[in-house]
């Protein structure tokens, strides 16, 4: 597969034994990490601008900006780190599939998991049996609710949704996990 890996990526990749890249995915709900991110960011950067225009004129300005002026940097540069974090989560939230396991990373590319398929109980909302959907709002499309389970001690579950008729990670992950767990018995 011709998918740049990121060196985080590969150093864990390596570190765990894993083989070479099956898959990679970009996370399903980046795009609504990626609004809730957005709308925090703009309201940290728009809240300060709106407090500077108020405070320009009155009397005693001098007093209220030795005051509010480390507020605004500190609510600005908490808007600029959750701006990354809203960008981030499009573009380096991802899953990325191996034969013998999986690693996930964060909106900051860091990585979060790196999990081999014999620390996964199941993977629900793929395969057979019982699949979880919802619907996003009245015209939304139905989406399957993924959750991928590890062992006692191994983890917290890795919950996200797919659009039910593009699924993708869910269905793979199942595949590369039920081969796994088939070659080791």
């Amino acid at each position: 597969m011709t998918t740049d890996v990121p060196l985080r990526v590969q150093a864990g990749a390596e570190k765990a034994g894993f083989g070479p890249l099956t898959a990679k995915f970009l996370h399903p709900n980046g795009r609504v990490y990626a609004i809730v991110y957005g709308g925090w960011a703009f309201m940290l950067i728009v809240y300060p601008v709106i407090m500077l225009a108020v405070m320009i004129g009155g009397p005693s300005a001098g007093a209220r900006w030795a005051v509010a002026l480390p507020a605004v940097a500190v609510l600005a540069a908490l808007g600029v780190l959750l701006a990354r974090q809203a960008i981030g989560s499009v573009n380096r939230r991802a899953f990325y599939l191996y034969p013998q396991g999986y690693i996930a990373t964060a909106a900051s590319g860091r990585v979060v998991r790196v999990v081999n398929w014999r620390d996964v109980s199941r993977i629900e909302g793929a395969g057979p049996g019982l699949t979880m959907q919802v619907r996003a709002g009245l015209f939304g499309k139905v989406r399957n609710v993924c959750l991928i389970r590890h062992h006692r001690g191994k983890g917290r579950p890795i919950r996200f949704t797919e659009i039910a008729d593009r699924a993708t990670v869910a269905p793979l992950a199942y595949r590369l996990h039920a081969q796994a767990i088939h070659q080791e018995s």
